[in-house]
């Protein structure tokens, strides 16, 4: 397993190596498809619909009998799109020194428990408050601007920042000045506006890629972060 993990590295200075400048990674699918097909896992990163369909079709129409489908991570970060998913259809898992192999379907898996519990304790150990004070006050006003939404049907601008702050529970050792600034991140540019809506995504999304590069446990998967404000509201 750890192989495979330092032959995707490898690949990934390959990679870097046989671009000579930045392309349009959508030109690039049509030009040079195999360069897709090279890599153990490929994470698409806020590209446009008809490129992740491209990846799809390559990614999981190259497989046959003998040859599995391959799997991606498609990830966006944009206004209040903020998401990742998963896709592979059969993944070597070990626990407890017990290999078992998980298949999913291409349909998103539902929002289990179990799914909810894994969320929370990775969000717990990833970002403890002794070394991350702000993420706890970022996901408690996050809740609050998802009720205002719910209760007033759009989403909360300017002249709602009062009301919002009004419903703020639990800041933990955040400073005054920081709550406001991630107020009026959410107010100008939605969910995708504070960092640690990135910081957050990006850290689930690495420790999924590692999960599906060497099968150390199962993957979230699909995650969405309204999902994660509701899970952590709870803990």
């Amino acid at each position: 397993m750890v192989s495979r993990t330092i032959q995707t590295v490898r690949r990934s200075a390959f990679f870097s190596q046989r671009l000579t400048k930045p392309q349009d990674p959508q030109d690039l699918i049509g030009k040079d498809p195999d360069l897709f097909r090279s890599f153990d896992l490929v994470i698409s990163v806020d590209q446009p619909r008809p490129f992740e369909l491209a990846l799809s079709d390559l990614r999981w129409s190259n497989g046959g009998d003998n040859d599995p489908d391959l799997p991606f991570i498609v990830t966006r970060k944009s206004g209040n799109a903020c998401k990742f998913r998963c896709q592979y259809r059969e993944l070597l898992v070990e626990t407890s020194n017990i290999s078992r192999f998980v298949s999913l379907p291409m349909e998103l898996p539902p929002w289990t428990q179990e799914k909810r519990a894994l969320v929370a304790s990775t969000i717990q150990e990833q970002f403890k408050p002794e070394h991350n004070p702000d993420v706890q006050a970022y996901l408690a006003i996050g809740l609050a601007f998802l009720s205002q939404q719910e209760s007033t049907g759009s989403w909360p601008s300017a002249e709602d920042k009062q009301k919002v702050q009004e419903n703020v529970r639990n800041t933990g050792s955040a400073s005054d000045t920081k709550v406001q600034k991630l107020i009026d991140s959410f107010c100008e540019q939605g969910l995708a506006g504070p960092n640690e809506t990135k910081l957050i995504l990006a850290r689930l999304l690495v420790l999924d890629a590692l999960k599906l590069l060497t099968g150390s446990g199962q993957p979230i998967n699909n995650t969405n972060i309204e999902e994660v404000y509701r899970i952590m509201a709870k803990k």
